[in-house]
């Protein structure tokens, strides 16, 4: 009943809290399940891999396999508490509570919440790299950047030429009937643009996505070219709570009691009434053939025969 009821508790609001936080290098998120009391800020994430030539007993294993094996996830966070929390419609008012580094098995506990480091991710892009060239493959100018998460319209590329952002979509889906770009999720995991190239002359625009160029007006003159990228770096933590556990623990420590009493202990009785002649009768909850051997000495300490069991 404890187990049972222990496990119904964990639909009430309050009581169990597994709850995932994603946060990029750099930003700071409202801890969920604390009525934005609580933020976080990821400091940096770190991720060390085992090294075959480490000296450990792990080398040959790491040879023969071919894989990358992890050895450490780490997230340096500073834990905030918001100071502006009861100020209805108030800014935030973080005040640092303390810096942590939080590993795999290690979290960090505060109230009645635990942050595990649970995994990461590095499939959001951070920023890509572009080479405007002309339609010789010759560059122009030098390689411009753009800032995914926040981009600037206008790239001058060389004094005369520049690039500018017509339209942007982070996860690039499909073109609608207006020809605007629609994308799937704000998350930049797929990017793709409409530049648009002018000089002192004329101007032209390109769709360019990754791994792929198409020119929207004809004879173009320039060609965008994709060069490199760089990934966010982002943690996934977990919250935890559970107000429940203590109820199931007792009633599951209850359960194993009675296991090992029910599996192990017997419960044994046997009578001789010899006031009115001779009677003897005997009980027991299990093991009927270890009674039996416990009934003949009983019969001889009272100077009676061993009985025989006519059963057998």
């Amino acid at each position: 009943m404890l187990l049972l009821f222990g496990s119904m508790l964990r639909f009430f609001p309050g009581m169990y809290v597994d709850e995932l936080i994603y946060i990029t290098e750099g930003e700071t998120v409202q801890v969920p399940e604390t009525n934005g009391k609580y933020y976080v800020k990821n400091n940096k994430f770190t991720i060390d891999i085992y090294d075959e030539e480490s000296g450990t007993v792990y080398d040959n294993t790491l040879k023969n396999i071919n894989e990358t094996v992890v050895s450490n996830y780490q997230t340096d966070f500073s834990f905030y508490e918001n100071e502006n929390m009861d100020v209805v419609g108030s800014a935030p008012d973080l005040q640092k509570v303390e810096d942590y580094s939080v590993q795999v098995n290690h979290p960090y506990r505060f109230d009645l919440f635990e942050i595990y480091q649970a995994s990461y991710d590095n499939s959001q892009m951070k920023s890509m790299t572009f080479q405007l060239e002309d339609n010789d493959d010759k560059p122009v100018g030098e390689p411009f950047t753009i800032e995914l998460d926040n981009p600037h319209q206008n790239y001058e590329v060389v004094d005369g030429v520049n690039v500018n952002i017509r339209a942007y979509a982070p996860d690039f889906l499909e073109i609608d009937e207006n020809g605007a770009l629609i994308s799937e999720t704000p998350v930049a995991t797929n990017p793709a643009f409409v530049f648009e190239i002018f000089d002192s002359e004329s101007s032209e625009l390109s769709l360019i996505q990754i791994m792929n160029s198409t020119d929207i007006t004809e004879n173009n003159k320039y060609n965008v070219k994709f060069v490199e990228n760089e990934n966010h770096w982002a943690t996934v933590l977990t919250l935890k709570k559970d107000l429940t556990m203590p109820l199931i623990a007792t009633g599951f420590v209850i359960f194993l009691v009675g296991l090992f009493i029910g599996s192990y202990i017997n419960h044994r009785r046997i009578w001789v009434n010899t006031d009115d002649g001779f009677s003897i009768s005997a009980h027991t909850n299990k093991n009927y053939f270890g009674l039996k051997k416990d009934i003949n000495p009983v019969l001889r300490e009272s100077g009676y025969d061993e009985i025989l069991d006519r059963d057998s």
